[in-house]
């Protein structure tokens, strides 16, 4: 039976789409960002939700304890068939690498399932995929910590790991900075449902 804890009931953008995540409030990275001005971080949504919510922030907290201590045996993974998309992280980010390591076995456990996740813990991801390959079944957004400042990707390009659409990017634009620069910048997603969309997964 596995020790994490999905969210099935997301309403909102994420309406319709499973997710596995954990605790800002215990990840040293997103504390560390959060101080920084102008990142996105200082507005972390995921921050404010589980000061709100007592059931979400005891259920991040418990992922956070199983995913990042050790590497998990098979049988403690999530079982995903059935499901066609799957996002990792829509609360939280990676703690280390062990963290992501379960992700990825959890990745190689459902072929069937298509996986994204979203970080901008930049450095775990960057040194595990350099020791290993990367799963057909999964795409890795580098999630830009700076609003209005796009990541470079070349970095983890250069590993030649990824295949065509498994590598991305995601930045958020304010609406001050797109006024004041037209046509600057082509933006895709604007809070439409990711489940009808699906740019993200496929």
């Amino acid at each position: 039976m596995s020790k994490i804890e999905m969210c099935t009931d997301h309403t909102g953008k994420m309406e319709g789409i499973n997710s596995i995540s954990t605790s800002t409030d215990l990840n040293p990275n997103c504390r560390s960002n959060a101080k920084i001005r102008g990142s996105i971080c200082a507005k972390c949504y995921a921050h404010n939700m589980i000061q709100m919510y007592a059931g979400l922030r005891d259920r991040l907290q418990r992922n956070t304890e199983a995913l990042t201590k050790e590497v998990l045996p098979d049988e403690d993974l999530p079982d995903t068939t059935g499901m066609e998309i799957f996002r990792f992280e829509s609360f939280g980010d990676l703690h280390n690498e062990i963290h992501l390591t379960n992700y990825m076995n959890i990745v190689k456990k459902n072929p069937g399932t298509r996986f994204t996740l979203w970080t901008k813990v930049y450095d775990v991801a960057y040194n595990y995929f350099r020791d290993h390959d990367v799963p057909e079944n999964f795409t890795l957004i580098l999630s830009s910590l700076m609003i209005n400042k796009r990541i470079d990707l070349s970095k983890f390009k250069a590993l030649g790991k990824f295949q065509p659409g498994q590598l991305k990017s995601f930045t958020v634009w304010d609406k001050k900075f797109l006024d004041a620069n037209p046509g600057l910048v082509n933006v895709n997603c604007g809070s439409r449902m990711c489940n009808l969309c699906r740019q993200c997964y496929n």
